[in-house]
């Protein structure tokens, strides 16, 4: 396995979750229709934001983009009054076909009942496993089982549908993606989907750059308003982890050709507030909102990164944390840096130390014990020819 460039993952872990925020950074291009052709998921778009696609796709082969707003429908398979066989039933048993993620004592919102008294909001009340609950309605609902289906929780899961996809150009005004047929959010039929709120396809690559800032701000020429996180590539920087007990200035605490070793990382995220027109959109004049600004980014900087980048056999990393976040600079006419300064740690796996075991090693052909020498020969038919001679 590679080794990891960490810029380019944590722009992955921006780029896959940041529509499950408020934040709107880059372009959304919304679905007007879904459907599902054998392993291909197809989505129908506007003209111009086909147009759009189209025009990267020739480009750039490898454009990714960011798939969110799934909403799979778990379906109940079955449901039973709660307590069972008593005059004062409160509530369900419910069993779902999916996993819930929600907590004991959350809400959640039912549809999809044939009998639609009982699309409502329940609480959990408590939760037996991730597939059956005790639910209670929020309402006056007659505690009765229902007839006819069931109906099902409207479920977002971050991956599966959702999250970073490599888009194909399908024709007339459509393009598509392969199915995740393994994932837990998987689904085969278009049915499947609650379409209630339409999904959407977001593009990140001109506003979440991995890139030098300084060259960045030389070359940015936009007129707009605009808003960009630059990952700034040219400002990692590694330090030793020494141990309290280390009192040498050696590097780490373990001294072994493959022995586990750490090293704590920092790397600066620069969020840029171009704002090069007053209009009634925005606060230019004053800067009134660039401390909401920063705070609202900061929340959102962190809800994501607190999950960690991916592992592999000879790092493990540690989740980010921004530890400084600052107003840096004022640029032309109003716009804004704001930097975040993020730290983890990378745990180096003994695969991650080059094997030179063999090095310096030599096959023994004799051996001098004091006067006497032994000289090996050969091996043949698990026989040893030897000669044993003394001086």
């Amino acid at each position: 396995m590679s080794d990891i460039d960490y810029a380019q993952e944590i722009y992955k872990l921006l780029a896959s979750y940041l529509p499950n925020t408020d934040l709107e950074i880059g372009q959304v291009l919304p679905a007007v229709d879904i459907s599902i052709s054998g392993t291909a998921l197809i989505l129908e778009l506007s003209e111009s934001d086909y147009s759009f696609i189209q025009d990267q796709i020739a480009n750039n082969q490898n454009y990714s983009y960011t798939a969110s707003g799934f909403r799979i429908k778990n379906r109940i398979q079955s449901l039973e009054l709660y307590p069972e066989n008593s005059n004062f039933a409160f509530g369900f048993l419910a069993k779902f076909e999916r996993p819930v993620k929600n907590n004991a004592s959350t809400d959640i919102l039912l549809k999809g009942f044939t009998d639609t008294s009982y699309n409502t909001t329940y609480r959990i009340v408590r939760k037996i496993d991730d597939f059956n609950l005790i639910l209670a309605p929020l309402n006056s609902l007659s505690i009765d089982l229902p007839t006819g289906d069931l109906g099902f929780y409207s479920t977002l899961y971050s991956s599966g549908l959702n999250g970073l996809k490599t888009i194909s150009d399908y024709g007339t005004n459509q393009v598509s993606f392969d199915l995740d047929e393994n994932a837990i959010a998987a689904v085969s039929d278009v049915d499947d989907l609650d379409l209630d709120t339409m999904p959407n396809l977001w593009f990140y690559q001109n506003n979440i750059i991995v890139a030098n800032l300084t060259t960045f701000l030389k070359n940015l020429v936009d007129g707009e308003n605009n808003e960009y996180l630059i990952i700034d590539s040219t400002s990692l920087a590694g330090t030793p982890i020494r141990s309290k007990h280390n009192n040498t200035d050696a590097a780490y605490f373990t001294f072994s050709t493959n022995a586990y070793f750490y090293r704590n990382y920092t790397i600066n995220l620069v969020y840029i507030l171009q704002r090069n027109i007053d209009d009634s959109n925005n606060l230019t004049k004053t800067g009134a909102d660039i401390s909401s600004k920063q705070l609202n980014m900061y929340r959102k900087l962190t809800s994501i990164l607190r999950r960690p980048i991916p592992s592999n056999n000879k790092e493990v990393i540690s989740s980010i944390t921004i530890t400084e976040d600052s107003v840096d600079d004022a640029i032309i006419e109003g716009s804004v840096i704001i930097n975040y300064q993020c730290s983890f740690v990378v745990n180096y796996l003994p695969d991650a130390v080059l094997d030179l075991s063999d090095d310096s090693e030599y096959k023994i052909n004799q051996v001098n014990y004091n006067s006497d020498e032994i000289i090996v020969w050969l091996f043949l038919k698990r026989t040893l020819l030897w000669k044993y001679t003394t001086n």
